[in-house]
């Protein structure tokens, strides 16, 4: 019976040894997963930020390019109107 017992015990120990192992081994994984995690986060906000800026930047180039279009065609019509009345 005592054997019986000691053998229980042991496995017992033995289950509650390898959970922890277990435990230990998650633990260790998380904090892994946590730091992917955040590093991920950091070049996602740096990667927004590069689009965010291209973006502004695109629409400095388009507010520039209709500008000079704009200046371009008045000045495409005056010189027409131009040859056209001195004629």
């Amino acid at each position: 019976m005592l054997l019986l017992v000691f053998c229980s015990i042991s496995l017992y120990l033995h289950r509650i040894q390898s959970l922890e192992t277990a435990l230990k081994n998650c633990q260790k994984e998380l904090k892994e997963e946590k730091t992917k995690l955040s590093e991920l986060k950091e070049h996602f906000k740096y990667n927004l930020r590069l689009i965010n800026d291209r973006d502004a930047e695109l629409q400095r180039y388009d507010a520039l390019f209709l500008g000079n279009l704009q200046r371009a065609y008045c000045s495409a019509i005056t010189g027409y109107l131009c040859m056209h009345v001195t004629q």
